[in-house]
């Protein structure tokens, strides 16, 4: 049996679910065990998704971008 590099949509399906639930307990886990207030969990988003889309974004412009996600 072969197996396929590209991305069907069962798989684009399960990792938004994943990264959906996974937001949900961090929020949980902010909000109710730690006391932090919603602007302060707010915060604290929007300050990961900028770090992680930068990231993302200076692999993709220095060429490594390409490489991301390939196997060999």
């Amino acid at each position: 049996m072969e197996m396929k590099d590209d991305f069907d949509l069962v798989t684009i399906a399960v990792a938004i679910w994943v990264a959906s639930y996974v937001a949900i307990i961090l929020d949980y886990v902010a909000h109710s065990r730690l006391g932090w207030s919603l602007a302060q969990v707010r915060a604290w988003a929007i300050i990961g998704a900028a770090l992680m889309s930068a990231i993302t974004l200076a692999a993709v412009l220095s060429g490594k971008g390409r490489k991301l996600g390939r196997r060999g």
